[in-house]
Order: structure tokens, then C-alpha cells, then sequence
């Protein structure tokens, strides 16, 4: 009986740690993929998140200097990483997900550590996924920054 009790606790601590402090969400644009390539892409600029194309423009990876900090970091930075798929539909589905590290030191030198997302990071995700995922045409604005996507 101890035993079966103990499994159970173990079981629900792990599903529970398993859970991932970085949140994620995924909407269906309804344009093609470089159009919704750009239009992610230069809202994450116009939000202040430096952010570049990658994986032969199949995703996009954003950073953010976070004002929010513990007193044990002296540097916090926020992410988004957007991985877009085109749809049969000629859509494309948008994957976001927002995330922080910390900088910390210690004896051995600096390191990283996961930390949950600050409010204002979280904002700029819905808002980009707002602006290029449900198609607002006010959100396209032409950039020459991708070549040939």
C-alpha cells in the first residue's frame, strides 16, 4: 500500500515538473508563408525585439533585454521563437513560443538558467500573433530586410 502511494506521488511530481515554464501557443494565418514570414519578422522589430530569420526561413528567433530581474542576476533576456509552416490551404500555421534567461554568477564563472517570461514579453507575443495570425492587413508593412525567403 506504501508503495503503490509512494508511485503515485512520484508520478504526479514528475507530470508535474514536466510541464514547461515557457509558454507556447499556435494560430493558422491565412497568408502564404513569406507574407506571414515578413509580417512576424517586422512586427517583432517594431515591438523592439531584435530578431532574425533562420532555418532557411522557417522560423524565427527573437531576443529582448528584460527590465524585470532577481536580485542574484545581473542580466535577464526574454525570447520568442516562432516556427512557421505553410499550410495545403496556402495558409501558414504559426507556432510562438516566449521564454527568459538569466544571467547569474557563480565561483566557476557565469551561467544560464530557465526563468518564466515576463508579462511584457508574453504582450509582444500575443500581439504578433495577433497582428499576423488572423490576418490584420494593418500589420504588413513592407521590409526589404528578407532577400529571398
Amino acid at each position: 500500500m506504501r508503495t503503490r502511494v509512494a508511485l503515485s506521488f512520484l508520478f504526479a511530481a514528475l507530470l508535474a515538473c514536466s510541464q514547461s515554464m515557457w509558454p507556447s501557443a499556435q494560430v493558422a494565418s491565412p497568408f502564404p508563408h513569406r507574407t506571414a514570414l515578413k509580417c512576424t519578422l517586422t512586427m517583432a522589430h517594431n515591438l523592439g525585439w531584435k530578431a532574425a530569420a533562420r532555418n532557411s526561413n522557417r522560423s524565427i528567433y527573437g531576443t529582448k533585454p528584460d527590465s524585470v530581474r532577481q536580485i542574484d542576476e545581473y542580466r535577464r533576456y526574454s525570447f520568442i521563437d516562432a516556427d512557421l509552416s505553410p499550410t495545403d490551404a496556402g495558409g501558414t500555421e504559426i507556432k510562438m513560443q516566449v521564454g527568459a534567461k538569466g544571467m547569474y554568477q557563480g565561483r566557476a564563472g557565469p551561467f544560464e538558467r530557465d526563468v518564466a517570461p515576463s508579462a511584457a514579453a508574453q504582450a509582444d507575443a500575443k500581439e504578433i500573433m495577433r497582428r499576423c495570425g488572423i490576418g490584420d492587413s494593418t500589420a504588413l508593412i513592407r521590409d526589404t530586410t528578407l532577400d529571398n525567403p
